[in-house]
Order: structure tokens, then C-alpha cells, then sequence
């Protein structure tokens, strides 16, 4: 058994958590493609397994709280968890 922590609105965004947004985004053509990268950004998006979130989100976030990276979104479109503890090798998006 592992232990994972779901993270709260008051807990800090540390280097080592995880994230999963849970948005799909479609390409220009309407298809969703699960475990990409954005080709703007190179940010993850439209993953179903956790990705270091150093790799979903701008550095900017870490050390601020959740409820800080949901209230960034506008009329409450955030959708996404963050997770910190020991997740097994293949739930980890590597991209």
C-alpha cells in the first residue's frame, strides 16, 4: 500500500507534488489526445496519469497555496488535483 496526500486549498505547492488536470482540450480538428504536451507551452495537458508539477504548471506556482492556483482561474474553470507522496512508477507521465 502507498501513501498519497491529495492536497487541499490551504496547503503549498511544492517542488515534488504531482498534478492532473482533469480539462480535456481538443486540437484543431476536434480529437483529444490524452498524455500530450500543449505545442505552445510544452506544459502537460490531457493526462490520465499524475505529472510532476513542475511539468503542468509555471514555477511561479510553487510555494503558493492551492486555493491561490484556483482562484487564477476565471469563473471556476480550474479542474485538476494535486497529489504529494510515493505514486507508482506507472501512473507518472514521463512525455
Amino acid at each position: 500500500m502507498r501513501q498519497l496526500s491529495i492536497l487541499e486549498g490551504g496547503d503549498v505547492i511544492k517542488k515534488g507534488d504531482y498534478y492532473r488536470p482533469l480539462l480535456l482540450s481538443t486540437d484543431n480538428y476536434g480529437d483529444i489526445e490524452v498524455n500530450k504536451e500543449n505545442i505552445y507551452s510544452g506544459l502537460v495537458e490531457n493526462n490520465l496519469k499524475w505529472a510532476p508539477v513542475t511539468r503542468c504548471i509555471e514555477s511561479f506556482w510553487i510555494g503558493k497555496t492551492v486555493d491561490q492556483f484556483i482562484d487564477s482561474f476565471h469563473e471556476g474553470l480550474y479542474r485538476g488535483e494535486f497529489v504529494r507522496g510515493d505514486i507508482p512508477p506507472d501512473h507518472i507521465f514521463e512525455g
